[in-house]
C-alpha cells in the first residue's frame, strides 16, 4: 500500500501541451478553429477527438473528418475530459505494460456508457463517456506489480469466485477503484470523474451529486457479464433499476445485450 501511494506520488506533471490547451477552454471567448490549432499539433490527440466524434456515443449520419466539427459535437466539456484521457495515456503507455490490456476493456466501456448518458443523462453523456475510459485507472498500477504469492492467492479468488475489487483490498490494503480515484485527486481531475473512478464499483458510498453519472459507468462496466449471464443480478445496487426505469431481471439482461 505504501509503495502504491509513493508511487502515485512520483508521478510526472501533466503534459505542458494539454495544460496550454486546458488554458486556451478555459478563456471566456474560446474559438473552435484556435483549439483545433492547437490540438492539430498532437497526432494523438487529434486521432482521439475525431474517434470519439465518430463513436457511438456521438452517432452522425455522415462520418465526421474536420477537427473543428469534432470539437463542436464533443462539446466543451467533453474535450476537457478527452484532454485528461489523453494526459494519461502519454503518461501510462510507456511505463506501465498492462495500459493497453485494460483499454481494451474501457473502450468498451465507454462506449457503453456513452450510450447509456445519450439516453438517460444527455447532459452528460461526455464525461460518462470518459469516465469510462479511464475507470480502471487504477488497475493499470496495481497489475504491474505481480508475485508468486498473489498469483496463487488469485487461483484461490477464481475457484471461489471472489470479486477481483474484494481480493485487491485483501492483497493491498486498497483496490484499484480507489488508486485509481488517488491518482485522479493527484491530477486535479473534475470531482464528477474523481467519483466514477472511486466508486464504480461501490454506489452505496458514491456522493448523491455524482450517483446518477457513476451509475452510468458502474452499469456499463457490468454489461458484458450480464449479458453472458456472469453477473448475479440481485447483487447490482437498486439505483440501476431507478435510473434506468428497470422492473425484472429480464429488462436488466435485455438492456445489457442491447448495448453491446
Amino acid at each position: 500500500h505504501q509503495a502504491l501511494a509513493r508511487e502515485i506520488e512520483n508521478l510526472p506533471s501533466f503534459p505542458e501541451n494539454l495544460i496550454q490547451i486546458q488554458k486556451e477552454l478555459d478563456q471566456a471567448d474560446v474559438m473552435l478553429p484556435k483549439l483545433a490549432e492547437l490540438i492539430q499539433r498532437d497526432p494523438g490527440l487529434a486521432a482521439l477527438v475525431l474517434k470519439t466524434a465518430n463513436s457511438s456515443a456521438f452517432i452522425r449520419l455522415q462520418k465526421v473528418t474536420e477537427l473543428t466539427n469534432a470539437i463542436a459535437y464533443i462539446g466543451l466539456k467533453g474535450l476537457k475530459a478527452l484532454l485528461l484521457y489523453q494526459g494519461v495515456e502519454k503518461l501510462f503507455a510507456k511505463n506501465y505494460s498492462k495500459f493497453h490490456q485494460v483499454m481494451e476493456h474501457s473502450y468498451s466501456v465507454a462506449s457503453i456508457a456513452g450510450k447509456l448518458a445519450k439516453k438517460f443523462l444527455p447532459k452528460q453523456k461526455e464525461l460518462a463517456y470518459v469516465g469510462g475510459l479511464l475507470h480502471d485507472m487504477g488497475k493499470i498500477i496495481i497489475l504491474e506489480h505481480p508475485n508468486a504469492f498473489k498469483k496463487k492467492i488469485d487461483e484461490f479468488r477464481i475457484a471461489e469466485e471472489i470479486s477481483s475489487w474484494c481480493f485487491e483490498n485483501l492483497s493491498f490494503g486498497l483496490d484499484h477503484a480507489e488508486l485509481g480515484a488517488q491518482v485522479a485527486k493527484r491530477w486535479n481531475f473534475p470531482q464528477e470523474l474523481e467519483s466514477i473512478i472511486h466508486y464504480h464499483h461501490d454506489l452505496s458510498s458514491c456522493p448523491e451529486s455524482d450517483l446518477s453519472l457513476t451509475t452510468i459507468v458502474y452499469f456499463a462496466d457490468a454489461a458484458v457479464q450480464i449479458a453472458n449471464g456472469e453477473y448475479p443480478i440481485y447483487l447490482l445496487h437498486p439505483k440501476v433499476m431507478e435510473l434506468f426505469n428497470l422492473k425484472s431481471e429480464d429488462e436488466v439482461k435485455e438492456l445489457a445485450n442491447s448495448m453491446l
